[in-house]
């Protein structure tokens, strides 16, 4: 299960995997943060900074995500 949560205000982009656990976030790309499972370092999500301004510039490959993800499935988002 993938939720999405968009933050139009802010730009931001958050992207949730499976049910809620407590987990823990590296940002190790600059405007990417990789939340983690405390326990066991298995990937829980991700929040992305300046979203709709790195879709508009077709910047998103440059975050290098851990895994692949289809943004185009993103469009019905109300990005504007």
């Amino acid at each position: 299960m993938l939720k999405i949560n968009y933050d139009r205000k802010f730009d931001i982009l958050y992207l949730s995997i499976g049910e809620p656990r407590p987990s823990y976030g590296e940002e190790e790309t600059p405007g990417l943060v990789v939340l983690k499972d405390i326990e066991t370092d298995e990937i829980t999500g991700f929040t992305i900074f300046d979203f709709k301004k790195r879709v508009d510039t077709d910047s998103l490959n440059e975050l290098n995500l851990p895994c692949k993800i289809d943004f185009k499935q993103l469009e019905s988002l109300e990005l504007n």
